[in-house]
Formats: C-alpha cells, structure tokens, sequence
C-alpha cells in the first residue's frame, strides 16, 4: 500500500515560552501518548540524571503504568585523557583547563563539589576581554604552564579517567580496578561540599550522608567482585531517586533503570525493533541516498564529521563489540568494515540492503551480543523512536541538527516520525532557600555576593541579580582593551586604590610623551633625510643612465669608425704616428694578416674628436662626486639622529617613566584577569547548575528532601517537535 501524501509541515519551534508545571503537562502526555515510555539516556549518575525523579510523582499520578526509563549509557567510551598524560594502566583524577587538559573528555567518570561545574574559562575567552595571558604569565612568580592551568581550570570539577587506554568502553570498566579511585573522586566531592556549609551541624550531618554513600559503594563492590563500573550506577541510581524524593514505593514503581548495550542489542531477533528504523533508512536502496543527504545537511557547518570523512561507505552508526571497542560501520559491495581501533571485516554473500540483512551478517560473524548505537544526530532519533526522550533545558545541544535532519528527509520524501522531546526546567537556585542553610561560598561567589556566607534564602533571592551583574562586569571588562582603559575599569571594578595608581600611569605617560614629541622630530628628520637620500639615489640612477646613453651616443660611433680603419683604440696620437711607421697594430683575430690604418690621416682626426669626448665625459664624474658626497653627508647626518634618539631613550626619567607604565600594566592586567576570572566563574557557573545540578548536592544539603520537592513543585516542562509527523500508534489530541 502506497504512503498518504505527505501533509504540510507545521513549523518546528521549541516551546519554551512560558513552560508548563509537571502537574499539567504530564496528565497532557498521558491523553496524546497514552502508554509511551518517558526515556533518557544518562552517562554518569553523579551528574543531574536521577533529577529526572521530578516526573515520578506527577506519573504516578496522572498516567499510571506509564515508566520512566533511565539508562546508563555504557555503550560509550569511559573517557579521553589528553595523549601527554602519562600513566601505565592506573586511574586518575584530572581537572579540566585549557591547556594541559584541553583535549579531556570524561562520560562517566566526572563529579562536582557544590557550585561547581565543567566550566572552563578558556584563553579566547580571556583574550576577547583584553587580557594578555602571556604577557601575565611572564611576570607572574609561577611556571608558564602551571600558572596557564591554573587560571583556564573549571572551578570545582574533577574527572575519573584510565591512562591504560583511551578506547575503553564504559561497561567494561571493572569496578574493583577503578574503586579506590572512585571512593577519592566521591570523599573530595561529599567533603567539599558538606563543608560549604556554615553551621557545624548541618556540616556534620552532611558529612554523615556522604559517608553513608561510600559504604554502599564499598558494600555493592564487596558483594559484587566483577560487576562493572556501570553496573553500581545502574544499582545506585534507584537508590538516589528513592533518596531524593522520600517517594512511597508505588511512586518509585514506575522508574525502570537499564543499560544503553542491551537496549541497543543487534541481532537477527531485535533488528525489527523501532530503534533500529532510522537505521534502515540509511541501508535500503530506495531511502540511503536521502538520509545521508540529509544527515551530512545537517551537521556541515559544526565539528560533527559529514559521512565522506569516515571514507567510503559510511554511515552514521557505530557496532558496540564488548572486549573489542566501538567503531563506524561501513557498507561496501563486498563487505561490511567496523572501524574499531583494530579494523573488524565482515562477510557477506549478499548485498546489505536492509536492517535485517546487516542483522544476519553481524551475527553470523560476531555473535548476539553486540549492540549498535547512532552517533550524536542519529542516536536522539533512536530514542525519540521508541518514548518521549527527557532532557535538561540545556541538555543535548545538537538537538536543533537532528530535527533538521528529519525535516532534511521529509523534504526528500521520506517521512520518519519521531515522539517530541520532554524539556525540564529547573529551578534549582530559586529553591534553595528551603534547606534553611547558611551557605560558605568559594572565593569567586563571595566576592559576587561580597561576602563569604550568605543564608540560602538570600542566595535564592539574589542569584539572579548577582549573575547579571557578573555579566555586566565582563562586558565592561570587553569594552575596557589598553592600559589606561584598564585602569579606569579596575578603577570602577577593582578598588580605590587604581585610581592612583591610574593617575601614577598618566604621570609617567606625561613624561613618555614629551619624549615622543622629541622623537617625533628626530623622525621627521630623519623622514627628510631618508627623502634626501632617496632622490640623491635616484640621481645616480639618472647619471649613470645618461652617461651610459652619452657613451652609446657620441663615444661609441668613433670607436667603430677607428677600428674600420685598423685603429684599435683608445691610444694617443703620438702612439698612432709611432705605430703607423713602424710594425703597425698587431696580427688580425680572424685573418691573421698584419694591421694597419688604411687612412692614418682620417684615424688621426677621428682619435683627436675622440680624445675630445672622453675629456668632456669628465663632467658625469664630477656630478658622480658630487652625488656620493652628498650620500655620505646624509648618512652621517642620520648616524647623528640615531646617537641623539639613543640618547634620548637613555634618560634616567624616561627609563624610569617606561618601567614604571610597564610595570602598572602588568600589575593592571594580573587584576583584571582575577576579575574577569571570577565574574565569568560565577555568572557560567551559576546558569549552568542552575539548569543542571547534581542531584546528590540536594541529598548532603537536605536530607528530608524539602529542597527536591522544592524544585519538582516549580519544574517547568514543555515539548520540543522533532519530527513533522508522530509514530501512528499514538492517540492523537
């Protein structure tokens, strides 16, 4: 049966304007979607993955039997250290700066203390705000490197990586390797952000939560010698959504926790699931060309490689080989080629042209057990296939390109329905204020805050306002390039003491400048000098041709005239007489004959006209001399200009004047990277934990679950259309 016509687009927005409560949203779900799962995909439970608790009461309430899904995703790499960090197999914790660390990359091994976050302020950041971080380092009492680390470090964030080997699968990190590791990146997260509490008991009690934590990791690893990293997480992360909300237990009935490599399971008996038919666009004959037109449409312009990158046959799905790593699958002709860190080949008998054809070939050569993932576009579309995929407001940034891919192919055709996203807004710093807590900030907030404690009902009040104002601080600081710049914004931003230290510069400068005024007069004599000299070049040039043109002229003609009549000149008239009578001019070149003028009467005229010419030449030389001597007086001149300016320099004030701007904008420039350090720390880190807090901050800092409940009663949630068309088993509205 023939396809319905396509129907007019409607245009795909997010609806974030005005985003809907949990309460009213989720009864909305339960009518248009009756039965579809609530999915996400997490990589690390010590993140913001168990905050999707919030859904639990509302469909426990309103849309009974329908689960919330949270899969760790073990099918990805367990982290990327940078190539220079050494290590022999052993785990490590890393910080994440943009120098040595710039290339770490960490799925599920990263932690944050209180406030903090994966926030990296990198050198351009420092460079679009006038910043010379060289020029800083060079004077800074600190090694180059330890210092550009330093400063360009994410506050507060650490990540767990492997230096054995950068393409290790997170679910084969065993957890008995990585647990003492683990319990250090944990004891430093608890630790610290128990004692960002002010009060001694409420620090206590934090303190005894967090401990409380380790012992069950410690207990779940004694009791499971080989379970893997990801299996704890997927132990723990009911644990924490229990924990979180305080829930009755049929509340928590409806979270499912699983794994990424077994819902991505790929053989001949789960091929025909719904994950699995974006994969079979890209594989049949009748739609390949257009969906990876449409894929390689959608990520051209960003850092995600179009499919001709991956060489031939490409497409944008990765097979998930337990013990032998991940790699692009690749179609051709004869076989199919899994491009893990050891190339795989698989063989075929027939052509690959469909999901189930490469189903049959996968198993016959590598068994069930296998699991294939999309790459960042395609692997949204795989969940949004199956539920209604949950992120943060900020999550999953690409998203916008996997929409555009979908439209990318409904243009060309082939319509592929997807369920909307389910977007949450937290509100975690408005409801901080519950926990009732005096909170101890880190420098970069108390100097936001202006002060080193603040109640959390004043954090919660002001969070807002203080981030705007670190915002404001760093467009000013953008505004404010060059020293005296500088230091009108350290006058504004930095304290009192710069305005003095400002008038000191403009003091020094003074002094600089009447030395310029000097200079510029040595250099605009100097301008006419180098003028001077280069016309008396010119004139040279001049001579030279003229005489040269005079010589081809009026000298030449009677040098061949002379050697007509067997002259060779130059000689005298004397040495003509003498020659003529005796032995002649020599033996000819060609002939071998004896020379002799033919017409001594006619040589001896034309040697005395010639004698004539060679004594009027005489004048170029002296226009020649006259010219280098002039030459010679410039540059001497211009060697007097150099001693008078190289003296001028040498002056005990102006070298003074110049140490002391020099060293005013080195002092101003080290001020205002603090500055802009902390205000960009602050307003970043602020709105980014804002929309992504870890949920385990809510259990040290609240016990009794007031600040969760807190949030779930304020958590905003709308749609987000990926597709132009919905999977037809839904109940439309």
């Amino acid at each position: 049966m023939e396809d319905p016509p396509i129907p007019p687009r409607p245009p795909l927005h997010p609806t974030s304007e005005n985003p809907g409560s949990l309460e009213s949203l989720i009864p909305q779900l339960h009518e248009r979607f009756p039965g579809v799962p609530l999915t996400a995909l997490g990589q690390t439970i010590f993140w913001d993955e168990p905050m999707k608790a919030v859904l639990l009461g509302a469909l426990h309430a309103h849309a009974p039997g329908t689960p919330l899904h949270l899969s760790v995703m073990d099918t990805d790499y367990f982290a990327k250290p940078p190539l220079e960090t050494e290590g022999h197999g052993e785990y490590v914790l890393l910080a994440h700066n943009d120098t040595t660390t710039k290339d770490l990359w960490i799925a599920t091994g990263e932690l944050s203390r209180l406030f903090g976050c994966e926030t990296v302020p990198t050198r351009e950041m420092f460079r679009e705000h006038g910043i010379q971080l060289e020029r800083v380092a060079r004077e800074w009492n600190e090694p180059r490197l330890r210092f550009l680390d330093r400063v360009t470090e994410a506050w507060g964030w650490r990540g767990m990586a492997f230096t054995g080997s950068r393409r290790t699968l997170a679910g084969e990190i065993p957890l008995s390797g990585a647990l003492p590791t683990l319990l250090d990146h944990l004891r430093w997260g608890f630790s610290a952000t128990a004692d960002a509490l002010a009060e001694p008991e409420s620090r206590a009690l934090a303190h005894a939560v967090g401990e409380g934590w380790l012992r069950s990791v410690r207990e779940y690893a004694a009791a499971h010698p080989d379970a893997s990293l990801t299996d704890l997480y997927r132990y723990l992360l009911p644990l924490f959504t229990a924990s979180l909300q305080k829930c009755l237990p049929e509340e928590q009935a409806n979270l499912e926790v699983g794994g990424s490599l077994e819902e991505f399971r790929f053989n001949r008996e789960t091929a025909g699931q719904p994950q699995f038919e974006l994969l079979d666009l890209f594989l049949r004959p009748e739609t390949a060309v257009a969906a990876k037109e449409s894929y390689d449409d959608a990520v051209r312009g960003s850092d995600i490689y179009t499919l001709d990158r991956f060489s031939m046959g490409a497409i944008p799905f990765d097979l998930v080989i337990p013990g032998r790593g991940r790699g692009t699958i690749r179609i051709i002709p004869e076989r199919v080629i899994i491009e893990t860190e050891e190339r795989i080949y698989l063989r075929i008998t027939e052509p690959i042209r469909s999901v189930h054809d490469l189903a049959e070939a996968v198993e016959r050569n590598l068994g069930t057990r296998v699991s294939v993932v999309g790459k960042a576009l395609t692997l949204i579309a795989m969940l949004a296939r199956c539920g209604l995929v949950v992120l943060n407001e900020t999550g999953s940034t690409y998203v916008w390109r996997t929409r555009n891919m979908i439209e990318g192919l409904c243009d060309r055709g082939v319509r592929f329905a997807l369920y909307p996203i389910v977007r949450l807004r937290f509100p975690t710093w408005e409801s901080i204020a519950v926990t009732g807590e005096t909170l101890r900030l880190p420098g970069h907030l108390a100097k936001a805050f202006g002060k080193e404690a603040v109640t959390a009902a004043e954090f919660s009040e002001r969070w807002r306002e203080v981030c705007a104002e670190q915002r404001a601080i760093l467009d000013d600081a953008a505004r404010s390039i060059g020293p005296r710049e500088t230091m009108a914004f350290l006058a504004r931003r930095g304290g009192p003491e710069w305005a003095e230290r400002r008038q000191a510069y403009d003091r020094a400068q003074e002094t600089l400048l009447s030395l310029r005024a000097r200079l510029e007069e040595i250099k605009a004599e100097a301008g006419r000098l180098g003028e001077e000299v280069k016309a008396l070049k010119a004139g040279s040039e001049a001579l030279a041709h003229e005489k040269g043109e005079d010589y081809r002229r009026r000298v030449r003609p009677l040098r061949e005239q002379l050697k007509d009549i067997g002259v060779m000149p130059p000689i005298t008239l004397a040495e003509l007489e003498e020659r003529s009578e005796g032995e002649g001019f020599g033996v000819h070149p060609l002939t071998g004959q004896p020379v002799q003028p033919n017409d001594p009467a006619a040589a001896a005229k034309l040697l005395e006209r010639l004698w004539e010419e060679m004594e009027r030449r005489g004048a170029f030389d002296e226009r020649w001399e006259a010219l280098r001597q002039s030459l010679h007086d410039c540059e001497h001149r211009m060697r007097e200009l150099d001693r008078r300016r190289a003296a001028l320099l040498r002056e005990e004030s102006v070298q003074e004047s110049r140490r002391r701007t020099e060293e005013l904008y080195a002092q101003a420039q080290a001020a205002k990277l603090e500055i802009v350090r902390d205000a960009f720390l602050a307003a970043e880190g602020l709105e980014h934990t804002e929309h992504r807090p870890s949920a385990w901050w809510l259990l040290l800092l609240d016990p009794d679950g007031g600040w969760f409940r807190e949030i779930r009663a304020h958590t905003g949630a709308y749609l987000e259309p990926l597709s132009c068309c919905l999977p037809p088993a839904i109940k439309r509205s």
